[in-house]
């Protein structure tokens, strides 16, 4: 899989937008397991998070929005150390320490598990800015290939969707 430019959706004002490229990746569970529907379609590509984090440990909040104001998107980047989309992150974006749950209660590391933030009504994204091999992923790093039994109804926007100007969640000025 090829990392693709970040588009518009989201927060208009996100630093990311557009000059970042990557892959995204949901990071949320229930009760440790993905979810059994997918908006994205009928295969999912699940990789363990501890192998995610080895290749690009470099974590950096950048978005917090809704569409339709009901649920909210927490977008965090990983970065490999010292690779141009981590530099650009370093000079723009707030680091993630994935080891301190006081300091960042959206996804981190408790005795060797990570876990994400248990709000229904809050999904955690993870922009990783790396290409994948598949493959390799498969082999060395515990991914799986797996078919989704429930296909949600999504759809998409040219250009992405923008966030709600009027929820009072997640607009703080």
């Amino acid at each position: 899989m090829e990392v693709y430019p970040k588009d518009n959706s989201g927060d208009q004002g996100s630093p990311i937008n557009g000059q970042l490229s990557g892959l995204f990746f949901m990071a949320n569970n229930i009760n440790g397991e993905p979810p059994s529907t997918s908006q994205f379609g009928p295969r999912r590509f699940q990789v363990p998070a501890e192998f995610l984090f080895s290749v690009a440990p470099n974590v950096y909040f950048t978005d917090f929005y809704c569409m339709r104001g009901r649920d909210h998107y927490i977008t965090l980047v990983a970065t490999r150390p010292r690779s141009n989309a981590d530099l650009f992150c370093r000079r723009r974006l707030l680091p993630i320490d994935l080891n301190d749950s006081t300091a960042n209660p959206f996804l981190f590391w408790v005795n060797d598990y990570l876990y994400v933030t248990c709000h229904s009504n809050l999904q955690v994204e993870i922009l990783y800015t790396e290409d994948v091999d598949i493959h390799e992923w498969m082999y060395y790093g515990g991914a799986m290939m797996l078919d989704v039994t429930s296909v949600c109804k999504g759809s998409s926007t040219p250009g992405g969707v923008p966030k709600n100007p009027n929820c009072s969640v997640c607009n703080l000025a």
